[in-house]
């Protein structure tokens, strides 16, 4: 029933997820350990070290949900993490993607970090919830679809429907 296409999809489908899922919790600690920055519960220097800390994770996870769909065909998926990975390599060429400790200092440099943070949260949930539609209907969802489509078209059609259920592919 399954091709090494299919297959393939699926190991695609399932490490995109992973990365998704990865990229939102680093988003979301981000957020977290920049607010508590902002409030001053956190030290700014053992903040700006935690946030460096996962810099290549993000970057890493964000290149994986932008490249792996465009192995599946999934241009969507492909055009959702454009806007993310975009603002990573702004930051990257502007070399801001370090955070300074001194920086946090600054009430205006806090609130800028504050900001990026709450934008890359927000483009981190939108991929998350994105990714995680693919993985749910790209893994789990083709065998269900084939048994619907082998009883609906087994029953009405015969051999027919069988073979429109198989996509027209010899047993």
């Amino acid at each position: 029933m399954y091709t090494w296409h299919s297959l393939f999809g699926c190991l695609v489908h399932t490490v995109t997820f992973a990365a998704a899922l990865t990229n939102f919790a680093i988003a979301g600690y981000n957020y977290y350990t920049l607010s508590h920055v902002k409030r001053d519960k956190l030290n700014p220097v053992s903040g700006a070290k935690d946030l460096n800390e996962y810099y290549i994770v993000e970057v890493s996870c964000v290149s994986a949900m932008i490249l792996l769909p465009l192995t599946t065909g999934e241009f969507l998926a492909f055009v959702l993490g454009l806007p993310l990975g975009a603002f990573l390599y702004l930051r990257f060429h502007q070399k801001k993607h370090k955070i300074d400790p001194t920086e946090l200092y600054q009430y205006e440099t806090r609130n800028e970090l504050f900001r990026d943070g709450k934008l890359k949260l927000t483009l981190a949930t939108v991929l998350f919830m994105a990714h995680f539609y693919y993985f749910i209907v790209n893994t789990a969802f083709p065998f269900v679809e084939f048994m619907i489509y082998e009883f609906m078209f087994g029953k009405v059609f015969g051999n027919l429907g069988r073979k429109i259920a198989l996509g027209f592919k010899e047993d």
